[in-house]
């Protein structure tokens, strides 16, 4: 069995940027999702260029601050502040299609423009599995060559959708999260899956994540955990070798 441990919100925040960085040189994170229109997406960029063996994806933004392309070409995705609108799921129906597949491939371009060899897509709030939104997303990923990020609780038709495109994806773990954040969970880890992904979200807290996240003070706890040098060992002694999506990719 194979898993892979991505921590997801890269560029939020100097505090989690350095999380992130550290679950991966002292823990188990082998991935990462790096948000184009992040408030410190340059110092994690910085950070990568440092810590070449952390591979990187694309954590698609589009319910949160500011877009990275031109306001005036995205109107239904912004609010009158020209930041991105906070949708309820059925708003999300009202939202021009066309304007997302231009702000998705802007978001990747600003990231290529880095030189960075992006493998995966997932997305904030994981609105890309919004069915309204889900075809474009599945379209931009087979374009770009991106391993996409699948849930099973959401809805299994994104997976029959993947493989009629013959587009690579994963299914991905969300219950490592709040409560569930603790050395048992990987004490009792099972992968019914032959590979997984599982969702993270390590950080050293700032006054960013305290401002901004309800979900705060556990990104810390997250970090402990995950750097923890035990879980390498329980894993190992379930035969579960941790990979990166750029390895299920190549």
């Amino acid at each position: 069995m194979k898993l892979i441990v991505n921590a997801d919100d890269f560029g939020y925040s100097i505090g989690h940027n350095h999380g992130i960085i550290h679950a991966h040189t002292h823990g188990i994170v082998k991935s990462t999702s790096l948000m184009a229109n992040g408030e410190e997406v340059l110092h994690a960029i910085n950070l990568l260029r440092q810590h070449t063996s952390l591979d990187v994806g694309i954590h698609v933004v589009l319910d949160y601050k500011r877009p990275i392309s031109n306001p005036t070409l995205i109107p239904t995705l912004l609010d009158q502040n020209q930041n991105f609108k906070k949708f309820l799921k059925d708003d999300i129906y009202s939202i021009n299609l066309e304007e997302v597949r231009f702000e998705i491939e802007s978001q990747i371009l600003f990231l290529q423009s880095f030189k960075l060899n992006l493998s995966h897509l997932d997305s904030h709030h994981h609105i890309h599995l919004h069915p309204h939104l889900f075809p474009t997303f599945l379209s931009i990923a087979k374009k770009y060559n991106l391993i996409l990020r699948l849930v099973k609780s959401i809805d299994l038709d994104h997976q029959l959708l993947c493989e009629s495109e013959g587009l690579k994806y994963v299914f991905c773990n969300t219950s490592f999260y709040n409560d569930t954040v603790s050395l048992e969970f990987f004490t009792n880890y099972n992968n019914d899956n032959h590979i997984e992904e599982l969702m993270t979200h390590p950080a050293f807290c700032d006054e960013t994540i305290m401002r901004e996240s309800s979900y705060n003070l556990k990104r810390v706890e997250e970090l402990k955990v995950l750097s923890n040098p035990i879980i390498k060992t329980m894993l190992k002694s379930k035969n579960i070798a941790l990979i990166s999506h750029k390895d299920l990719r190549d």
